[in-house]
């Protein structure tokens, strides 16, 4: 395929064709080819090292590609075209703790080169949508890490860019933020966005995404679903309505093997099964003996072994 012909692919919003990144000498991105659709979100998954930050950092042009390509709607990655079509939110909110959260907000507007009271008013908008309502003339220092986090998203969405970039964006949220998390990633990708996102969290990782990536060593190993790549269903995280003995759970659930903490009743387990078909099994064990289970959510996401 021609590069020029892809990177101007329609289908493409964000385009990587063979791009590998050395920092120091050593190779921390190799050969990755992939397209990121637009309407679409995108969960970059790996072990730590595996170049996931890296791969954002060279997507806003950070960071230079020693071979290969990238493209963001059309135009190489780090020209002023690209940059402006992209909304990041880094690993760490990246704000100006002198000026008032409104400020903040249009001072980013204006280096993006967005004019006009539309954007004014688009800012005090996105002030309330995030929870800052009644903040908008406070000192970003003033700000928990929190409000910090959800000032900084409010800032990527900041124009609408069609390309949105988030590492780990519910660091530092409480379940609430976590949430408007979720429904802005949403809504963007429903508003025709291509979302990229990395993250530890298996359970945001799998609410919110249309497809992974997982990379490990700087490669691209394996893409698909959620489920077809990780396979989560080795073992599953059960929450109770209320906390039980110990001795009562695992008579219930004698058929499973089953990882508790340590002392005292137990309200949360984690049960090992052969795949996702065990889980109604488990769940009718539980309801048979009165366990009342609110919950049944795929394990810890670990990236050791082979990939499937």
């Amino acid at each position: 395929m021609e590069i020029e012909h892809m990177s101007m692919d329609s289908s493409g919003a964000v385009v990587l064709s063979d791009l590998s990144v050395a920092l120091g000498g050593r190779s921390i991105l190799i050969d990755l080819s992939h397209v990121f659709p637009p309407s679409s979100v995108t969960v970059i998954l790996g072990p730590n090292g595996a170049g996931k930050t890296t791969l954002l950092r060279t997507l806003i042009g950070v960071i230079r590609p020693r071979l290969g390509h990238a493209y963001v709607m059309g135009h190489p990655v780090g020209s002023v075209e690209a940059k402006g079509k992209i909304g990041y939110l880094g690993e760490q909110p990246g704000l100006y703790e002198r000026l008032s959260a409104a400020d903040n907000l249009l001072f980013h507007a204006r280096l993006r080169g967005l004019r006009g009271d539309g954007y004014k008013e688009e800012a005090r908008t996105l002030l309330r949508k995030y929870g800052l309502e009644g903040y908008e003339n406070v000192g970003v220092q003033k700000f928990s890490k929190g409000m910090k986090q959800r000032l900084a998203l409010a800032r990527t969405n900041l124009g609408r860019p069609p390309v949105l970039l988030l590492d780990e964006p519910t660091s530092g949220l409480d379940p609430d933020g976590s949430e408007m998390v979720i429904a802005t990633i949403r809504d963007a990708a429903k508003q025709g966005a291509a979302v990229l996102m990395t993250t530890h969290n298996a359970y945001l990782a799998r609410r919110v995404s249309d497809s992974v990536m997982l990379m490990k060593g700087g490669r691209l190993v394996a893409t698909g679903t959620f489920d077809d790549v990780l396979r989560p269903y080795g073992k599953v995280k059960v929450k109770l309505l209320s906390a039980y003995d110990p001795s009562a759970i695992m008579k219930a659930l004698s058929s499973f093997r089953l990882e508790m903490g340590g002392g005292g009743r137990v309200g949360e387990f984690v049960v090992s099964v052969a795949g996702k078909a065990d889980i109604p099994a488990l769940i009718k064990a539980m309801v048979e003996a009165g366990l009342q289970p609110i919950s049944v959510e795929p394990g810890e996401i670990t990236y050791e072994g082979d990939v499937p």
